[in-house]
């Protein structure tokens, strides 16, 4: 059996480019938006999906300890230590970094670790539903996404009422995550058979994503409120609420079916093997090079071609320092040696 599905890491690969392609300011609002109301839930649904094509999962709640330091060392462990680089040590960041403010983009990791600790504890939940192996699965699976997506955004106006501006560790958006993910294991068996048409996944993966782009850009909170400019899931701004659902998992489902299709593209299945370390690396030293090198050429965030290249030179300088941490210290991305080998293919 395959130990990777390469049309995952392709649709990892897509996804990565779009996050530092959002990170850099520029001023085309209509694609900020489409690309932001999917391309963080994208990582959340593609984490749902492969943990239901995994041979072994977890079975009993005993197990979720063994998991969770497991998860621990994948996505703490380097959040830390990443926090600690990215800001300067003094009181206030140190208990910033405790509490889990949105610092840059490892909110990320933070999150995943939650919703990742939720997500099997549902699994395991599910199982123990009195003849829930008499009905399909992925009923239960949906059934459990619409209840969290629910919770999710009631956490968030619960938030009024009470004496803080933000939950540890922002747990109301790993609540939302966690849906993401149940959605995308529950579409296990769609991707599987849609996959292998071509033309099938090609033709509903740009429909997804066409469909996505207009209910993006006709969000009326979007464009109402002024205290953003487009949806930001770090900090839990959705725009309206539905829309930004139907927008999450519509563009990931698409993302995905393009990528199907696609099949064969090294250069993108290596961005998706790797990823954890662009994501982690991009918002540090890259962005802040690249920018002043296409400053240099004149171009402006008028411009679409501002934040393409900015992207493609950023990109590029992370690759050197993804190879020498998978080489000398894989832990800083979560990483024990097996699992370095694989990226580095």
């Amino acid at each position: 059996m395959k130990l990777r599905d390469e049309g995952i890491d392709i649709a990892k690969g897509l996804g990565i480019i779009l996050v530092v392609f959002n990170h850099v300011p520029y001023n085309n609002l209509n694609v900020q938006q489409f690309v932001a109301s999917f391309h963080m839930p994208l990582f959340f649904f593609l984490f749902g999906l492969t943990s239901m094509l995994k041979a072994t999962r977890l079975s009993a709640f005993k197990e979720l300890v063994p998991y969770g330091l497991m998860q621990f060392k994948r996505f703490l462990v380097p959040y830390f230590i990443f926090a600690f680089i990215y800001w300067d040590l003094n009181a206030q960041n140190i208990i910033n970094i405790l509490y889990g403010q949105p610092l840059a983009i490892i909110w990320f990791l933070l999150t995943m670790f939650l919703s990742s600790i939720f997500f099997n504890f549902i699994l395991i939940l599910i199982t123990k539903i009195p003849g829930v192996r008499r009905i399909p699965q992925y009923i239960p699976l949906l059934g459990g996404a619409v209840i969290l997506f629910i919770f999710g955004i009631c956490l968030k106006y619960l938030l009024a009422f009470l004496p803080i501006s933000r939950y540890p560790w922002g747990g109301d958006i790993a609540v939302v995550a966690t849906a993401f993910m149940l959605t995308g294991a529950a579409l296990k068996q769609i991707y599987e058979k849609i996959k292998i048409k071509r033309i099938c996944s090609l033709i509903i993966g740009a429909m997804l994503l066409i469909s996505v782009y207009f209910v993006a850009i006709n969000d009326p909170i979007i464009y109402e409120q002024s205290y953003s400019h487009r949806v930001v899931m770090s900090t839990a701004l959705y725009g309206m609420y539905p829309m930004f659902v139907y927008t999450g998992l519509a563009g990931s489902l698409g993302i995905l079916l393009l990528s199907a299709a696609i099949k064969k593209l090294k250069v993108l299945s290596w961005l998706g093997r790797n990823s954890f370390g662009v994501m982690i690396l991009h918002y540090w030293y890259p962005l802040y090079i690249s920018t002043r090198i296409v400053n240099l050429t004149g171009l402006t965030g008028a411009t679409l071609l501002y934040p393409f290249l900015n992207t493609v030179i950023a990109m590029i300088l992370c690759i050197p320092m993804i190879l020498l941490i998978n080489w000398a210290c894989p832990f800083l991305f979560g990483n024990n040696v097996n699992q370095v080998k694989g990226c580095l293919k």
